[in-house]
């Protein structure tokens, strides 16, 4: 190809190095089956997110931190984010040995708990329908009363 002859190295150059950079992602990507990031991808919020903090004292990240309206937003993003992670594994942790028991645990406690959480509710009513009837006894004595 005449590298040799050529005033620069072809390693050297940038566009055969972009070029080289390019068929190997595409080949590792074929390899795993999935796709490669691209390197030269612009920013992402999370990126942004880092560098807007990253400028901040160690004090003003404190007091961020604190702030209401903060510990709301990274709370309902965080929960975004795992229930995301959820949903995208969900089936491949449950078919683990590990997941699978931990799911049959879950199970186990929700029906325990729901069995005496039911019998609970149902003492409470009972409950609450004794004292209802007792009220509505006063009431009728008082109405007696008034009557006399």
């Amino acid at each position: 190809m005449g590298w040799s002859n050529s005033p620069r190295k072809p390693i050297l150059n940038q566009n055969i190095m972009t070029t080289v950079l390019d068929e190997l992602k595409e080949k590792l990507a074929a390899i795993q089956g999935g796709v490669v990031p691209n390197v030269h991808a612009a920013k992402t919020v999370m990126d942004d997110i880092a560098t807007e903090t990253a400028q901040l004292s160690f004090e003003e990240q404190i007091s961020l931190l604190s702030l209401p309206e903060y510990k709301e937003a990274d709370q309902l993003f965080i929960n975004a984010f795992n229930a995301f992670l959820m949903n995208k594994f969900m089936a491949d942790f449950i078919s683990t040995d590990s997941g699978k028991q931990m799911a049959d645990n879950l199970l186990a406690i929700i029906r325990k708990c729901k069995s005496s959480m039911l019998q609970k509710h149902k003492d409470e009513l009972e409950e609450f329908k004794k004292w209802k009837a007792s009220q509505q006894k006063v009431v009728e004595q008082k109405e007696i009363k008034t009557e006399e």
